[in-house]
């Protein structure tokens, strides 16, 4: 099943925000701290975080995403925080599309198409990553055993990763 996050420029989607210059293995930490949630492991690439959801896309680079706020609430809602630490927050929401992919078939069909090994054993439900599917720049997060993942790419590439994605799906 393949479902494509709407672009409507009336309804903004919700909220991207991308987060740079942060201290590799702490961000967790500091934003759990932030939420005034318990203290976290180094080792934790992604988090859920009352609606949020921080996502580790490389040692100084991260997407925080909300079901709940808008991009622009949502960097408001972090923006002190950020400026305390030095940490750059842009909000991408009107950039980065977001497509659903779930289903058995799912996890075999991405990895045809990309470098990474999706198994769960190298990509337990949690991992997030950027890589590169269909040629584009991709942020794969893996959202649950069914397999479920979620795939974020630039806007004006979501109709083409879509379209890639539903051939790719039917065996053309």
């Amino acid at each position: 099943m393949l479902e494509a996050t709407p672009y409507d420029p009336y309804n903004p989607p919700d909220g991207r925000v991308h987060l740079s210059d942060l201290p590799a293995g702490r961000a967790i930490v500091h934003l759990k701290a932030w939420t005034g949630a318990a203290g976290a492991s180094a080792g934790v690439t992604s988090l859920a975080i009352d609606g949020a959801r921080l996502k580790a896309l490389g040692p100084r680079e991260w997407l925080l995403l909300s079901d709940a706020l808008g991009g622009p609430a949502l960097q408001a809602a972090v923006a002190a925080w950020v400026r305390e630490r030095g940490i750059a927050a842009v909000d991408l929401s009107q950039g980065i599309g977001g497509l659903c992919l779930a289903g058995p078939g799912v996890r075999d069909m991405l990895s045809t198409s990309c470098g990474l090994d999706l198994h769960s054993r190298s990509f337990p439900v949690g991992s997030c990553t950027r890589t590169r599917l269909a040629q584009l720049p991709v942020v794969i997060d893996h959202m649950g055993a069914e397999p479920r993942y979620e795939l974020y790419v630039g806007i004006s590439y979501l109709p083409y990763l879509r379209s890639w994605l539903l051939d790719a799906a039917s065996g053309n």
